[in-house]
């Protein structure tokens, strides 16, 4: 079970404004949720009833003596292990689906004042100017844990549909998304005027280094690939910002978020592997050869 997985099919159901499909989603989700906290909980519980429920019988029907029963002991210790790791997992996966829900909504809860999008004019105009949209899954995963909070600035690097705006913009107090092509950028505008999302500004320009003249952001998002994190694209955060990327070389590159902890120190956690096309002007570092 992918349990970031957020179809096509809901994709174009929330983007229509389809509130029944939308319900429905959420639902399945939070039932998804509850299921796998109340397992996490059976799990744990049923664990150690059946370590102790071993333990007791060795000793009281096979009469092994209690200082001999070591080895029961430590299958029962372990039997308790299994299951708090099991009930660990469980309860996490819980938290993952109930995240991935309020994802959903703020893709539902968009405000709307005019014509519903439409999805089939945006893979029109993404198969004609040879781009790409994120994968849904992969679009939900990133907002998941960047964990966008409503005083927050946000760079998008990389408009496109202005679906990633959208989305971030549900979150965070302004969005500024830079788009390199002219027409792309057009079609953002429109998309995102057509959802009534007041709290983006797209403007036109080479992102591929980062907006240093907007800088500091709390999160920045980068809407391609890249090859490499590009030098100094790590200092227009804030510290405490957080950057999404998805770095390496395809096939196999790696989405990641990196925090900015201190002037000079950066964690990065990294998430999944994937393959997307690389960023427009995309920064590679230069190879030595002999």
């Amino acid at each position: 079970m992918d349990i970031y997985l957020v179809g096509g099919a809901v994709r174009d159901a929330l983007l229509a404004r389809d509130t029944g499909k939308t319900a429905q989603v959420v639902r399945e989700l939070d039932l998804r949720a509850y299921g796998a906290a109340m397992l996490g909980v059976f799990g744990f519980l049923l664990a150690g009833a059946t370590g102790d429920f071993l333990f007791v019988y060795a000793v009281t029907f096979l009469k092994l003596p209690v200082t001999n029963s070591y080895l029961l002991q430590m299958a029962a210790a372990a039997t308790q292990i299994v299951g708090l790791l099991a009930g660990g997992w469980l309860r996490r996966l819980a938290a993952c689906e109930t995240t991935l829900s309020e994802v959903v909504i703020s893709l539902a809860g968009t405000p709307h004042c005019c014509a519903a999008a439409d999805t089939s004019s945006l893979r029109l105009l993404a198969g004609t100017s040879g781009e790409s949209m994120f994968a849904p899954k992969v679009e939900a995963r990133i907002l998941q844990e960047l964990g966008i909070r409503s005083h927050e600035h946000v760079l998008e690097i990389g408009t496109g549909s202005g679906h990633m705006a959208a989305l971030a913009a549900h979150k965070a107090r302004h969005v500024l998304s830079i788009e390199i092509d002219e027409r792309l950028k057009r079609f953002g505008e429109v998309n995102l005027a057509r959802a009534c999302v007041r709290n983006v500004k797209v403007e036109l320009g080479d992102g591929s280094r980062g907006w240093p003249a907007r800088a500091p952001y709390d999160v920045i998002i980068v809407s391609g690939g890249l090859p490499a994190l590009p030098p100094g694209l790590l200092e227009q955060l804030r510290i405490g910002g957080r950057l999404a990327a998805i770095v390496g070389d395809a096939p196999v590159m790696t989405a990641q978020i990196v925090t900015r902890v201190t002037d000079g120190g950066y964690d990065t956690l990294k998430l999944f592997e994937t393959s997307v096309k690389y960023l427009r002007n995309a920064w590679r570092p230069t190879t030595f050869r002999f």
